[in-house]
């Protein structure tokens, strides 16, 4: 089965998969913006991760880093998933900023608790 129509950014490759060619797309489609919320999100705990201070800094400095870790994994993931569905794993910064269903992360955050708010918030919308 080859994915040929409809083509989304004209990139798509043979597969023996055997899907539906518009189906195929669509699942593509849909894990290209799940990788582009995913490394928002991933840029947004690193950014978290950067930025926390205070007492509790430590822990949330790890628990930032071990968050971002796995994200950093999942990306990996779905974007491997998207290639051997004969697609292309649009990943680059720019088209996760278009394509992703996460808010903008603040930029004047000061306490470890505004980080962790900020970062539930992000994890919740991203389930979503």
């Amino acid at each position: 089965m080859y994915a040929t129509e409809p083509e989304v950014n004209g990139k798509y490759y043979p597969t023996r998969i055997g899907i539906a060619p518009e189906i195929q797309v669509e699942i593509i489609e849909i894990l290209n913006k799940t990788l582009a919320s995913t490394i928002d999100l991933w840029m947004q705990i690193k950014c978290s991760h950067w930025n926390v201070k205070g007492m509790q800094f430590f822990s949330l400095h790890q628990l930032f880093d071990t968050l971002a870790e796995q994200l950093d994994s999942f990306a990996d993931l779905i974007a491997e998933r998207v290639t051997a569905l004969g697609g292309v794993a649009l990943g680059a910064v720019q088209v996760a900023v278009k394509q992703s269903q996460i808010a903008q992360y603040p930029d004047n955050l000061q306490t470890g608790q505004e980080h962790v708010r900020a970062i539930a918030e992000g994890m919740a919308a991203y389930v979503r």
